[in-house]
C-alpha cells in the first residue's frame, strides 16, 4: 500500500465533503434570494425581457377620469410584471435616490 489514506479513510473523506458541499450549496441557495444580492439572479432575466423603452417606466396617468379614486401605484398589485421584475434586479444600493438630494 502507498503513503496516503487508507482506502477506508478515503471514501469517509469524500463522503464528509460531499455532504459539506451539500450543506454549503443549500444554505447558499437559501441565503441569495433573502438578501441584497438576489439582483444577480434577476439581472440576466431583467435583461432578455425588458423592452425597448426606457426601464421602470410608468404607465400613463389620466386625470381627466372622475371615477377615479386614486392616481399611481398604491399597492405592490398596481405594478405590471415588468416593473416588478425591474424591483427585483435593482442593487438597492440608493445611487438613483441619494443622486437627487
Amino acid at each position: 500500500m502507498s503513503a496516503g489514506t487508507g482506502r477506508q479513510a478515503a471514501y469517509w473523506l469524500v463522503y464528509v465533503c460531499w455532504w459539506l458541499h451539500l450543506l454549503i450549496l443549500l444554505a447558499f441557495l437559501l441565503y441569495v434570494p433573502q438578501s441584497k444580492r438576489a439582483h444577480l439572479l434577476f439581472v440576466p432575466f431583467d435583461i432578455v425581457l425588458s423592452g425597448t423603452g426606457p426601464p421602470g417606466r410608468p404607465c400613463k396617468l389620466d386625470f381627466s377620469d372622475e371615477t377615479a379614486e386614486e392616481f399611481g401605484a398604491g399597492k405592490i398589485e398596481h405594478f405590471t410584471k415588468d416593473q416588478l421584475l425591474d424591483l427585483y434586479a435593482c442593487v438597492e444600493c440608493g445611487r438613483c435616490t441619494n443622486m437627487w438630494r
